[in-house]
């Protein structure tokens, strides 16, 4: 009786194992929510993604790059307004998730 309890206890560990094997295995964390700062230059390979630009002079505008050059960016504000801001202005930019469409009414 002994045996058969203890057989019987193996076949379900080793059944879990398996069962356990066969899992998927959980996603990884999703980058940090802060990204990493861009140089200027390299906004040029972003235009249509959405952006965090700091300013030097302390604000922060959010939007999607519209156009890059080397004297100037043109970003469509989350608001919906277009915003030019020369190079010189610029203290530092990095990639943002685009926030979530307005529900219709």
């Amino acid at each position: 009786m002994m045996r058969r309890a203890a057989s019987a206890l193996l076949l379900a560990a080793a059944a879990l194992a398996a069962h356990a094997a066969d899992a998927p295995t959980p996603a990884k964390a999703a980058p940090s929510a802060k990204s990493a700062v861009l140089a200027y230059e390299d906004l040029q390979h972003h235009v249509g993604d959405h952006l965090a630009v700091r300013s030097r002079f302390g604000s922060t505008r959010s939007g999607t790059l519209l156009h890059w050059s080397p004297t100037e960016i043109r970003l469509r504000l989350d608001s919906g307004a277009e915003l030019e801001m020369p190079h010189d202005t610029i203290r530092h930019a990095s990639l943002t998730p685009a926030p979530a469409p307005k529900p219709s009414k």
